[in-house]
């Protein structure tokens, strides 16, 4: 992995203090990191930070860029999360698979 990503992913995993992070995966052109925010109901709510490498920004710059993007299921969470890494509170709801897909390899809530 490029020291560079490296760092920054190291500085966005670090600035999310509630967030405990599990698993990587990292490629040629970019990386994204996993982990859980702990709930009160004894539940877990994803996160995932990705990174890809910009070519265009990168050769334009002189110097390597990555774009982030990030996603969590945590509502609590979400604006937050969104203010320390974008800079923005906006919030969009996670919907169910099984209630918008018709598929059986998913998770289906019991009532």
């Amino acid at each position: 992995m490029r020291l560079k990503l490296n760092a920054i992913m190291e500085e966005d995993m670090v600035s999310l203090p509630f967030v405990m992070w599990d698993r990587f995966w990292e490629g040629e052109d970019g990386a994204t990191t996993f982990g859980w925010i702990a709930r009160e109901d004894s539940y877990k709510d994803f996160v995932y930070i990705s990174y890809e490498y910009n070519s265009i920004k990168s050769r334009r710059e002189k110097a390597d860029v990555w774009d982030m993007f990030w996603g969590t299921s945590s509502e609590r969470y979400t604006k937050e999360i969104g203010e320390i890494l974008t800079k923005s509170s906006k919030h969009n709801d996670c919907r169910r698979v099984e209630y918008n897909f018709d598929i059986t390899n998913c998770i289906v809530l019991t009532k």
